[in-house]
């Protein structure tokens, strides 16, 4: 007998998101929706849930059975989106088999969260604001060291925090930042079908997933299990987490200029400085050419260290160029690839 969740039809979830405020009721990223998951949403699922239990045969036989699982679905679920009454949730739909719905779903909140960190604030690095969807972060946490010279024995303790120090916030004057630097645009592109994205669309998106991803304290890679409903392999299974170092970081900047200003194999990096400086409106080839050679240096082994001002200088690059070119197509009606490119030339 096929169950109600064995079909293909509209799934929605519910995904915890680690370390991001939101200070209106909720707050929209294409399809997504960002909000704070309280005590009465949580009650209101519970009492669903308890419903289809009271409906099963076995645990009306059983009350204490009932009764310990019930107790166990609350504390999980209460400890994983509720957070004592106060945890940002994203909620979202797709349409497919349960297995392959979750990785599409899952997929839309990643480019949401993405959108999300174009926005930052100058001073949001400096507060080190990974935020992201719970287990695929570092979550604040606390790291004693303790240090002594070598002609002493008296030791000298320190503390410091790594992870998330301050949560993400979107209050009113964060989104009056984002809808003056092309939120708007973005917003109505994501709403789209993504059978209606057209090849302009995917480079942006990807630009922002890659810069993005740079920003992550941790990258999650699923393990891949043959699911019971279908017999093909999908990576849905238990996330495999490592920690992003500071030379990915620059990689992976590098990699959105690229995909976004590189319009065929025959093209020499140097075009993504020429185009660059041509959407922001200073000259910033020399700047380019040498973070690419540190990142040639990385890529090939010879490097395996990048200082901060080398990764707030890509950072800085790549967001301005993201955000100034969503601004500019707007403004100048650039619809598709050829016409962005004849733009650059």
């Amino acid at each position: 007998m096929v169950g109600f969740f064995d079909k293909k039809q509209f799934y929605e979830f519910i995904f915890p998101i680690e370390n991001l405020e939101i200070t209106k009721r909720s707050f929209t990223v294409g399809k997504v929706r960002f909000f704070e998951y309280n005590n009465y949403q949580f009650n209101k699922i519970m009492k669903k849930i308890r419903m289809k239990i009271d409906q099963n045969q076995y645990y009306n036989q059983r009350p204490q059975a009932k009764k310990n699982v019930i107790a166990t679905l609350r504390k999980y679920y209460e400890l994983n989106l509720n957070d004592n009454g106060n945890k940002t949730c994203a909620i979202a739909e797709s349409y497919s088999h349960i297995d392959d719905a979750i990785l599409q779903t899952l997929h839309d909140v990643k480019i949401a969260v993405n959108v999300l960190k174009l926005y930052r604030y100058q001073n949001d690095d400096f507060y080190r604001t990974y935020f992201g969807i719970q287990g695929e972060i570092i979550p604040r946490n606390v790291r004693a060291i303790l240090a002594k010279a070598s002609r002493s024995e008296m030791y000298r303790p320190s503390v410091e925090t790594y992870g998330s120090s301050y949560p993400f916030r979107v209050d009113d004057r964060r989104i009056s930042f984002m809808e003056n630097n092309g939120f708007n645009i973005l917003d109505k592109m994501l709403k789209k079908k993504k059978s209606q994205f057209n090849a302009l669309d995917r480079r942006i998106i990807s630009a922002i997933n890659w810069f993005g991803e740079s920003f992550n304290s941790n990258i999650a890679i699923r393990e891949k299990y043959k699911s019971i409903y279908q017999t093909k392999r999908i990576g849905t299974g238990k996330p495999k987490n490592y920690g992003l170092s500071e030379p990915e970081r620059l990689v992976f900047c590098i990699t959105a200029l690229e995909g976004l200003f590189l319009f065929s194999n025959r093209e020499k990096h140097e075009r993504v400085g020429e185009r660059i400086s041509k959407i922001i409106g200073r000259n910033i080839t020399i700047r380019y050419e040498k973070l690419y050679k540190i990142r040639c240096s990385i890529v090939h082994g010879s490097r395996s260290y990048v200082d901060k001002n080398e990764l707030d200088d890509i950072f800085g690059l790549t967001r301005s160029a993201i955000i100034v070119l969503i601004r500019r197509k707007g403004r100048l009606g650039i619809k598709n690839v050829p016409e962005l490119r004849n733009w650059l030339k």
